[in-house]
């Protein structure tokens, strides 16, 4: 599991777009690749749940104060949300691999934009992991 924090540190606020993705592309087939945003309002559900691709290229679903996307295909940008000025939020990534699967990246992008569409901050982070072997 990886954490990602999501933070507009500027005074105004900002509309987010989230691009996630597997890296090598070819190694996500038999991998479950899940990401938790922290959404105790459910607005950024409300907006992903509606997006072209909810159902055949993720999965979202929202439970307490938390938004789940699954990963149905190796990469998807995810439709902008608001992030308002001051606002954390936090993405936690994990990946469920077969036995003696390769190493396998799961990246965040994140790009923060103005009302202008003026870019503010664009940020991100990876993780690895591969499948393991049972002991014996």
């Amino acid at each position: 599991m990886c954490a990602f924090p999501l933070t507009n540190a500027r005074t105004i606020d900002g509309g987010l777009t989230i691009t996630l993705n597997v890296a090598p592309p070819e190694l996500f087939t038999g991998t479950t690749i899940l990401v938790d945003f922290s959404d105790a309002d459910s607005s950024w559900f409300n907006v992903w749940s509606a997006q072209t691709g909810a159902g055949t290229d993720f999965l979202v679903t929202h439970v307490g104060n938390t938004t789940t996307v699954q990963l149905l295909i190796a990469s998807v940008t995810l439709d902008e949300v608001d992030l308002l000025a001051g606002e954390t939020r936090t993405a936690l990534g994990s990946m469920g691999l077969p036995l003696s699967h390769p190493e396998t990246t799961l990246n965040i992008q994140g790009e923060l934009r103005d009302s202008t569409d003026t870019v503010l901050v664009t940020n991100g982070g990876s993780c690895k992991a591969s499948g393991q072997s049972p002991p014996g």
